[in-house]
This record gives C-alpha cells, structure tokens and sequence, in this order.
C-alpha cells in the first residue's frame, strides 16, 4: 500500500494514458492522433514535473530553538512531501 500511495500519480497517470491510447487508437492511425497522444504525454510529463513534491530546504535547528525561546509566540509548520 505504500507504494501505492508514494506512485499514486504516476499510476493514474499510466492508466489514464493507456485508456485514452486504446480510445484514440481503436480507429486507426493518424496524424491527429499523434499529436493528440504527445500533448497528452507532455501534459502528463509537466505536471509531474511541477506538481511533484521535493524535499525541503535543510532546516537550522538552532535558530529554530532561539526563536523558540525568545519570548515571542512561534507558528511552527511540519509539512511532509507525501
């Protein structure tokens, strides 16, 4: 289930992908129909790119603990890329 849910999109995505090729394919071969799959795999390909989340900037322990301490009320966030 890990797995799964780590490879979630890119899943979907592959399974979206092959039903829309069997739909757009059922017909023939065509031009059109090339074009169509390659906007839909670059598509495919660019939201991955810019929707997949990376990991966070290393985090400074120690400044963290000062403003801690500092009196002040800290909104701490803990976020996960998953």
């Amino acid at each position: 289930m890990k797995i799964i849910n780590r490879y979630s999109f890119g899943l979907m995505a592959a399974v979206v992908f092959l039903v829309i090729v069997i739909f757009t394919l059922r017909g023939g071969l065509n031009g059109r129909h090339l074009i169509v799959l390659g906007a839909l795999s670059l598509g495919i390909v660019l939201a991955y790119r810019f929707l997949n989340p990376d990991s966070s900037s290393p985090v400074d322990s120690d400044r963290i603990l000062a403003e801690i301490h500092s009196g002040s009320p800290v909104l701490l966030e803990f976020q996960s890329p998953y």
